[in-house]
């Protein structure tokens, strides 16, 4: 172009006529090819800046809104929907496939302002079935005035579930979804769910309100939305992250983030004066730690049948045949729950003695355990959930696996028997292998199998914090005794948003699932109540008791079958607090009472 533009660079009176007329028309063709390429890259600016709306086309339903239920049960302002979705949105993957998308929504009964809000679950992999009862109770507790929606996010339940069977291997099962749907992975990812959301929320009602609730997993599922919504240019007003999944943060040994809680856990019971009575005068780190080398070595003639029931509980989850390797998962499953974290300290006492009067105790806490599936709690619906989609997204989104580099197997096991209580993360890396093809240096030395691989590459949004609108705010919740997401992974997420309109509410004594407890659902639903403004979220929440070690005498004799070495309470008035589902509360004001918030950080307009 430059040499072209010197070579009719010269002067009129230095030519013949006939010559200025052809230097003419070139000039004028020049200038023409200039203009079009000026009005072809207007049309590109034009089509880049619209390029993701474009690539969000509306979801059209293929069912229209039917009636049915909400937890089995008939509620007249219930609706059932069913979606047709591409597999691959534009740019994601390359299937002309389509797929279909389930929702659920509890209709507003008000003629007040359009308000809607989405509660999402999380995982990966886990479908809405979970999300019905804090659906039912934010819309009663609401007035009506908003509608809930809910829907089983791809790859889950009604909405192209991923499922290999429990007998098919799992080299054989990433095989067969490669044969499947090829290399769109992609076409399940944390992206192509949100542009779900997004597209939905513009397609059902582009005038409402939008608000987005997610937990855990489905955390990291409204921070991808929030990066989608503001490509596509579709308005969100409010984005509730509960148990958080940071985008950004860097988490080199998971062990030691999950130990840190658990240590909460074990000091609370040493500052408590009947859980310390029961468990002995000896710090409980240094008690567990000794029952562990104790444990191995059979130390006591008693101690072969704790032995061996360790080894029982964990046949069908571990191979290493080592008793203190069970005890610790074992107990590591029990404190990450709400639920059971109090059934740790007698269980423990019951172990560390191993007395024959103990033997009945502990065969009946293993059927407990059996009935309860405590092991795998993630999972609680195994007819619309899927740990199959959990693999995909897991060893493709390297915020919920490991950043990379993979740590290789004999790290992990070293990070996991360092800790006095971990979950044991190193068994998910022969997954990680198989459904990469053991794309990471850490595969090599595992004896497995070769596979077409079933993951995605990480997408534009890997690695960024998305920006909060103008007209947008953030409300960040998690327990401090969370050991599945740490506290600390939400507060290093609540600090990336650049904004005045965002709060930040750590909830004293909750585990995973903040809304579960009183106070995280009085803040989520005084935030809703306020349409998003973090002024007005409820903090004043009384003064919390210290946590309680005590198990109601139903509860202790379901586990144990006995009431020795327990420390009961009274029973509750209104159902124990889970971290799955929100505990009823009558109303932000009575709420205000008995729940606490014991760590607010907020930043906020004024």
């Amino acid at each position: 172009m430059r040499q072209n533009t010197r070579l009719f660079s010269f002067a009129k009176n230095d030519m013949p006529s006939s010559l200025w007329i052809l230097h003419r028309s070139l000039q004028l063709h020049q200038a023409e090819l200039v203009l079009i390429q000026m009005k072809t890259l207007i049309c590109l600016t034009v089509l880049s800046f619209f390029h993701v709306d474009a690539a969000l086309p509306p979801l059209t339903s293929s069912t229209g809104w039917q009636p049915c239920t909400i937890e089995n049960r008939k509620f007249d302002r219930v609706q059932c929907n069913n979606f047709t979705a591409p597999l691959c949105y534009p740019g994601r993957c390359d299937s002309l496939r389509s797929i279909n998308v389930f929702v659920k929504r509890i209709l507003s009964n008000s003629t007040k302002a359009n308000r809607s809000v989405w509660v999402l679950d999380g995982g990966p992999g886990i479908a809405s079935v979970g999300m019905e009862p804090l659906m039912q109770k934010l819309y009663d507790d609401l007035g009506g005035d908003w509608t809930l929606y809910t829907m089983d996010h791809r790859g889950t339940g009604r909405s192209e579930r991923l499922a290999c069977g429990d007998k098919t291997s799992d080299a054989v099962c990433v095989n067969a979804l490669h044969a499947k749907y090829g290399d769109n992975a992609a076409g399940f990812s944390v992206t192509s769910a949100a542009s779900d959301i997004v597209a939905l929320s513009h397609s059902i009602d582009p005038t409402s309100l939008w608000f987005v609730y997610g937990v855990s997993y489905g955390s990291f599922l409204v921070e991808r939305v929030m990066h989608v919504a503001n490509d596509a240019g579709v308005s969100f007003r409010g984005f509730v992250l509960d148990s958080v999944i940071p985008e950004t943060m860097l988490v080199p040994n998971a062990e030691a983030d999950y130990a840190i809680i658990a240590g909460r856990f074990l000091d609370a019971c040493d500052a408590n004066a009947a859980c310390h009575e029961l468990v002995g005068s000896q710090p409980l780190r240094d008690r567990v730690t000794q029952f562990y080398v104790d444990i191995d070595k059979l130390s006591s003639p008693s101690s072969s049948f704790c032995h061996q029931w360790l080894l029982h509980q964990a046949e069908d989850d571990d191979e290493s045949g080592v008793a203190s390797t069970a005890a610790k998962k074992l107990f590591a499953s029990l404190i990450r729950d709400g639920d059971t974290r109090n059934l740790f300290p007698p269980l423990f006492v019951k172990l560390a003695r191993c007395a024959a009067t103990d033997y009945a105790a502990l065969d009946t806490f293993a059927d407990f355990l059996d009935a309860g599936d405590v092991y795998e709690d993630n999972f609680d619906n195994p007819t619309v959930d899927s740990p199959t989609l959990y693999n995909v997204i897991a060893y493709s989104e390297r915020q919920i696996w490991f950043n990379a580099p993979t740590p290789s197997l004999a790290t992990l096991e070293r990070q996991f028997r360092s800790e006095v209580i971990a979950e044991g993360f190193y068994e998910q890396l022969p997954l990680a292998c198989l459904y990469t093809n053991h794309a990471a240096a850490a595969c090599d030395d595992l004896d497995l199998p070769t596979t077409a691989s079933f993951v995605y590459k990480p997408d534009e949004y890997f690695g960024r914090v998305a920006a909060v609108p103008s007209d947008a705010s953030v409300l960040v919740l998690n327990g401090n005794l969370d050991v599945i997401t740490p506290d600390t992974q939400a507060k290093y997420q609540f600090d990336a948003y650049d904004t005045r309109r965002k709060l930040y509410v750590n909830v004293t004594h909750a585990a995973h699932n903040a809304a579960g407890t009183a106070c995280g659902y009085a803040a989520l639903f005084s935030y809703l109540e306020a349409v998003g403004d973090v002024a007005k979220v409820n903090k004043t929440c009384g003064v919390m008791p210290p946590l309680s070690f005590g198990i109601t005498d139903a509860v202790a004799l379901d586990a144990f079958g006995s009431l020795d070495d327990i420390i009961l309470v009274d029973a509750p008035t209104s159902p124990i607090p889970t971290t799955r589902l929100p505990m009823p509360v009558a109303s932000s004001a009575a709420a205000s009472a008995t729940i606490v918030v014991a760590s607010i950080m907020a930043s906020m307009a004024l």
